[in-house]
């Protein structure tokens, strides 16, 4: 079986170190990348918050690691934190000089002393003792601290990443009450050696930092300076030190834009800062032009339904014009008898052998083409009606009743009949602009899905996850929602397109 990776392992030991704490993923993350980029961690919140807790568990992810604790005040020493001073010089096995991991907590209420030994420490693994220079093995510090750090400190300018810790959430109280104090179990195998994070620093030194990645950093800084938040430019240069750190432990030879998110937690000062770069990632992570798909969907949406609304007189195979029968059916005919009236009434032929109130024969049944309304039959007689010697009445008269339901017996004339219309035929050439134009539209909202997409995976990577890209996976989230409902959008308005009738499609047939 071939060993692990560097990257599975890595990801192995960030999960074993953030084992039994909650809603801590995000500190040992940055903790454990920290170590490997040989830079410093700031935690900023209230005591108890399980600030230490990560701090003492980042050296079992490391071989032979060494640590060292102090809780610093203003009244601190140099003696406590460096080793006391003799006429040899400082002793300095067991503090930090000579140790590998450190957890510093106060460390920016320190006084002048304590601050000036820090600053070189931190920054070149250098203890200044008089004459004296001590190399100190340090890989990483961890410190706490309860108040944001001031604008252009210079110690704490020392801690490139910086992280707001505080108390679990309602959500997750119920976890932090069930959690176990027991120290996580790290396979020795997995943890690192000296020579494994050289290796790492080597292959992150050959990570290209594309122009796109350089073009989105002078963005940001712009973005800083316009918002007043300071960074030094060492920050800046170290910012993106650590951004090869973190693609060469995911294993890429370039920086990613999602490996960008981690600059959210190295440059802010106040609270409000961080909120503002949570607010620019997230508006980076999720592509803005998706506004203006789906306008251009809904435009093509609107286009459709104009083609829908236009008809045209539909026609046969023949390509005669098609008109409205009575029952609904379609016919060639322009014009259909149907019976007349007048003023609403109905109106009919005279009975053959009628005779008018003057006494004349009714030798036009119908009377010059006006017909007879019900009282004006009634007032007509009848003559040889069989089984009576003179003029009968109509209105006496037995065969009345079935005279009148007699549909011949109604004056009859012809009407125009309405046209048969149906969907309008649409010129082929135009369909299929209209087709190519979606299908492009589609191309691009399929690109857009993918930058989402590759977003959304540097939530799997060793830096991210859930946690991490919290300001962002909401509008992660929707943005891979609303992309899948345009496409589907998109996709019925292409179907709706190719279904247009053609100028040259076929045309209805008449029954």
């Amino acid at each position: 079986m071939d060993a692990p990776s560097l990257t599975d392992r890595l990801r192995a030991l960030r999960d074993a170190l953030g084992g039994g704490l909650v809603e801590r993923d995000v500190a040992v993350r940055l903790a454990l990348l920290a170590a490997l980029a040989g830079e410093h961690l700031l935690l900023v919140g209230p005591p108890g918050t399980g600030r230490r807790a990560v701090a003492r568990r980042l050296p079992l992810a490391f071989v032979d690691a060494t640590f060292f604790e102090r809780h610093v005040t203003p009244t601190t020493t140099a003696d406590e934190v460096f080793g006391p001073g003799t006429e040899g010089g400082r002793r300095v096995d067991g503090y930090l000089p000579s140790a590998g991991f450190a957890f510093l907590d106060g460390v920016l209420e320190a006084g002048s002393a304590v601050r000036n030994g820090l600053l070189t420490l931190l920054d070149e693994r250098i203890l200044d003792d008089g004459p004296r220079r001590h190399p100190a093995p340090l890989v990483t510090a961890i410190a706490a601290t309860t108040e944001p750090p001031p604008d252009a400190d210079a110690l704490a300018d020392r801690f490139l990443l910086r992280l707001r810790v505080d108390p679990v959430s309602d959500a997750a109280f119920p976890r932090l009450l069930a959690a176990r104090d027991a120290p996580p179990w790290v396979p020795v195998a997995l943890r690192l050696s000296a020579d494994d994070r050289r290796r790492l620093r080597a292959e992150a030194d050959t990570v290209d930092v594309p122009d796109a990645i350089i073009a989105l950093l002078a963005e940001l800084r712009a973005f800083c300076a316009a918002r007043g938040i300071v960074v030094s430019d060492r920050r800046w240069r170290r910012a993106a030190g650590l951004l090869r750190v973190a693609a060469a432990a995911n294993g890429r030879r370039a920086v990613a834009p999602g490996d960008c998110a981690l600059l959210r937690h190295c440059l802010w000062t106040r609270p409000e800062q961080a909120a503002a770069l949570d607010d620019w990632w997230a508006a980076r992570a999720v592509p803005e032009a998706l506004g203006p798909i789906e306008a251009q969907v809904a435009a093509w949406e609107a286009a459709l339904a104009h083609r829908h609304a236009e008809r045209a007189q539909a026609r046969d195979e023949a390509g005669r014009p098609l008109y409205v029968q009575g029952d609904g059916t379609p016919t060639t005919r322009p014009t259909a008898a149907r019976p007349r009236t007048r003023h609403g009434e109905a109106l009919y032929l005279a009975p053959p052998g009628a005779v008018a109130t003057n006494g004349l024969p009714v030798t036009d049944r119908t009377r010059g083409d006006r017909g007879y309304t019900l009282a004006e039959l009634d007032a007509l007689r009848l003559r040889g009606v069989p089984g009576a010697a003179s003029l009968r009445p109509f209105r006496s008269w037995p065969g009345r009743s079935a005279y009148l339901a007699d549909p011949e017996s109604r004056l009859l004339g012809e009407e125009a009949l309405p046209p048969s219309l149906g969907p309008a035929p649409h010129d082929p050439a135009q369909v299929a602009d209209a087709l190519a134009a979606i299908d492009a539209l589609g191309r691009a909202l399929g690109e857009l899905r993918e930058t989402c997409d590759r977003s959304a995976a540097a939530a799997d990577d060793l830096w991210g996850g859930a946690a991490a890209f919290a300001p962002t996976a909401d509008a992660l989230r929707g943005a891979l929602a609303a992309s899948d409902a345009l496409a589907a959008r998109l996709a019925a308005a292409r179907g709706g397109f190719a279904a247009l009738p053609l100028s040259t499609g076929a045309a209805t047939t008449a029954r």
